[in-house]
């Protein structure tokens, strides 16, 4: 029977082959079926196995990171992968759509709400966030902090005023535009 080592988002499930160890990561899903992460690494011990398996998880972390460039945003393709792989309420659904095709991409809290059926402008902040939350914990994507708390949402958007170039809020509602490479990751979504 396998021995499973937790490794961050990871299960690092190892067995005896005899006089061989082999192991695999797997991702650790809030839900549903598991997904397989790495190849299999085989050595003369377990830990050698798990170890082998880790450096492999840390390479290819390493290079996803690269990858995104001095900005730290994910590429459209990690997005896309992460939205093929959470878990995504019709609410949210809606509202990522109703953002996709806003004029500019942008849209105030109200509107994200409308476009979803809710009430307020607050279950629009909480859903938006948490689909924004999800996304960045699949992503392994760390949000800007305000006032100590992570802003989710900054997973999905930055604030239209940010985008623009301008350093104050015009009006009164906060405004959001899309991030470019999660735009294209919806287009081939």
């Amino acid at each position: 029977m396998a021995k499973q080592t937790a490794y961050g988002r990871y299960l690092i499930a190892s067995v005896s082959k005899g006089a061989v160890w082999q192991a695999r990561a797997f991702r650790k899903p809030k839900s549903g079926k598991r997904i397989i992460a790495s190849d299999v690494a085989e050595r003369d011990s377990e830990r050698a196995a798990i170890d082998a398996i880790r450096a492999d998880l840390d390479v290819a972390r390493a290079a996803k990171i690269a990858a995104r460039g001095e900005s730290g945003i994910p590429t459209p393709e990690e997005y896309l992968a992460a939205l093929k792989t959470i878990s995504i309420t019709d609410g949210q659904r809606a509202m990522l759509t109703a953002h996709f095709k806003a004029p500019g991409r942008t849209m105030t809290a109200t509107e994200l709400a409308n476009a979803a059926g809710y009430k307020s402008w607050s279950s629009a902040n909480s859903q938006y966030g948490l689909l924004a939350r999800n996304v960045a914990e699949e992503l392994e994507w760390e949000p800007p902090l305000h006032h100590g708390v992570p802003v989710w949402t900054f997973a999905l958007a930055c604030e239209a005023e940010q985008a623009a170039g301008k350093e104050e809020l015009d009006g009164q509602h906060w405004k959001w535009t899309l991030r470019g490479e999660l735009a294209e990751a919806l287009a081939a979504w």
